[in-house]
């Protein structure tokens, strides 16, 4: 079975979904095309032996505009894309998967020339702040994509109700989450006792609204200065345009010995020695003034799939894999108090900490698995090769 794999730039430092999908799977040629490689990603690209850039041949803001008024429009402007057309030809596909929607669309034109099947990956901003741009004009930029694409796949079933509010038919929809290796953040054994009295919080995302690190930042305030816990500290770990404004928000509260920011880390044992010198993992995520949501934060997965109870928020798929009081807790978005609160029932209970992150590392192991995901990705594949789902 020969696979392409679309994306406009492959890859994104935080993109390890798109990545691990490709090299868990079993019994697929792999191939990757992209427009611009990024060869700053910190992914080990020689593991995918086939990653074909065409560049831009204008200027890529120009075409960006360009094909995002067309689709608006109802059209699929076919921008610079005769080489693509030629390099499948030669390469000859059993079908094509489009990693976001915004790239499913650009390469529309291309599967409809060739008549290849064409499956889509949706992950969270794709359908929520995404068809909000350009006035709301972007939502109609998936009117062709939603009657002429294949199948979508949608990452929980609450992605899958947006999806449907944006026209994209029901029965060719499924939910499909890409699982994490979930042997390799579960190789340590976990210490969930106190470390000298001490408790260590952690977050890993991207500093940007969603991530919800101001929500987070006032949970902590919260517990300093109004429960009194001075025995907890945080390591804030990812790069972000919020970095300035968080950093002063935690010398204004005067909680810099509280607060660390690491910085980016790729997956690494580096990155596994900030999960197991951590007892609390929390995610306070929120959907932004954009109305961009997540879909299901990878990171999230990786702490409990590493033993880690999570703290988290009723926010798109997260319940799917944060079940409330099994493997952690769920808030309402924005509910600092209540965050406090289970908050310091954790750091107060070693016990209930060890309870719910082996419950966590056990779901994640039976049921968010990436191999285990693969299998059922490559099912997905025959079923469309073989029109099952057409």
């Amino acid at each position: 079975m020969k696979v392409v794999h679309f994306k406009k730039t492959f890859l994104n430092p935080t993109e390890t979904f798109v990545y691990n999908q490709i090299i868990s799977l079993n019994g697929v040629e792999n191939f990757v095309m992209c427009r611009e490689k990024n060869e700053n990603s910190g992914f080990d690209l020689s593991l995918i032996p086939h990653i074909d850039e065409i560049p831009y041949s204008v200027n890529y803001q120009f075409q960006k505009y360009l094909f995002a008024v067309t689709c608006a429009f109802g059209k699929c402007y076919p921008i610079n894309q005769q080489k693509m057309v030629d390099n499948l030809r030669l390469s000859q596909p059993d079908l094509i998967h489009a990693h976001f929607g915004p790239d499913a669309n650009y390469i529309l034109p291309v599967t409809r020339k060739l008549g290849i099947p064409l499956i889509t990956s949706f992950y969270g901003y794709d359908v929520s702040s995404f068809p909000k741009e350009y006035f709301g004009l972007a939502k109609r930029a998936y009117r062709n994509l939603a009657k002429e694409g294949t199948l979508f796949l949608a990452m929980s079933e609450d992605m899958k109700n947006n999806m449907v509010r944006l026209g994209f038919p029901e029965e060719k929809i499924v939910v499909h989450y890409f699982g994490i290796n979930t042997s390799f953040f579960a190789s340590r054994k976990r210490d969930y006792s106190m470390n000298k009295g001490k408790i260590k919080l952690i977050q890993v995302a991207s500093l940007i609204e969603k991530k919800g690190h101001f929500y987070l930042l006032q949970v902590l305030d919260k517990l300093i200065h109004e429960y009194g816990k001075t025995n907890v500290s945080l390591d804030i770990i990812g790069t972000g345009p919020l970095e300035a404004k968080l950093r002063s928000y935690v010398e204004k509260r005067g909680m810099e010995k509280f607060v660390r920011f690491v910085g980016f880390v790729q997956i690494s044992e580096k990155y596994l020695d900030y999960l197991y010198d951590s007892h609390i993992y929390i995610h306070h995520s929120v959907t932004d003034s954009r109305g961009a949501q997540e879909g299901i934060p990878t990171t999230v997965v990786e702490a409990a799939a590493s033993g880690l109870p999570v703290i988290s928020t009723c926010h798109a798929g997260i319940p799917d894999i944060v079940k409330h009081g099994v493997n952690g807790f769920l808030t309402k978005e924005k509910d600092v108090d209540l965050t406090a609160k289970y908050l310091a029932e954790l750091i107060e209970d070693d016990k209930l900490r060890e309870k719910l992150g082996k419950a966590g590392r056990q779901i994640a192991e039976q049921k968010l698995d990436n191999y285990k995901k693969s299998v059922e990705l490559n099912k997905i594949y025959d079923k469309v090769i073989s029109n099952k789902f057409v």
